[in-house]
């Protein structure tokens, strides 16, 4: 069985720019910021890393993947912080959705 990722401590993806594998995580992190990045996470990650903090839920013109777009020239990869778990879930549906739908909602088609 699939676990669910909403229940995991951390969202793993990778994503490719210019033919390379570039991986993402997004770390259901706990409030205040008052824990270390779990070092399964951290192995699973290369080169120069970002980890950008997120205390509040995507929408409302915040995005993950404006976020991750803007974070991506200048690393390796990536990791989104969530404050609380609500912010976790809003983050990985956003990036689910990206995966499979356009910009304008239509399911992207696979090759």
């Amino acid at each position: 069985m699939i676990p669910d990722p909403m229940q995991q401590p951390f969202y793993l993806a990778t994503v490719y720019r210019n033919g390379k594998a570039f991986p993402i995580a997004v770390w259901n992190g706990i409030k205040g910021y008052s824990s270390e990045v779990p070092q399964e996470l951290v192995l699973k990650m290369h080169g120069r890393i970002a980890i950008a903090q997120v205390s509040r839920p995507m929408g409302k013109g915040r995005s993950a993947v404006k976020t991750l777009e803007g974070l991506a020239p200048n690393f390796d990869g990536i990791i989104l912080w969530a404050r609380k778990t609500s912010v976790y879930r809003s983050i990985v549906d956003e990036l689910k959705q990206a995966a499979t739908h356009n910009l304008d909602g239509t399911p992207k088609t696979q090759h």
